[in-house]
């Protein structure tokens, strides 16, 4: 796998502004995903995991490791 990062929104509750991201920075030794909500001008980490990239032939093996 070749390095980006990844911001994605995930779901937006429109009456308060909420917002869930999913936010990743992939690289060729490791890989960091977040699952994080945006609300009133601040950031909470709602989940977070290292991943050891050379263990994944492609984001989508990681990206199902991590729902898990």
């Amino acid at each position: 796998m070749t390095g980006f990062l990844i911001p994605v929104l995930l779901s937006e509750c429109i009456a308060d502004m909420n917002k869930i991201i999913l936010c990743g920075d992939n690289g060729g030794t490791k890989t960091l995903l977040q699952i994080v909500e945006y609300s009133d001008d601040n950031f909470s980490v709602l989940k977070e995991q290292r991943f050891d990239s050379q263990n994944y032939s492609d984001f989508e093996s990681l990206l199902k490791d991590f729902q898990d």
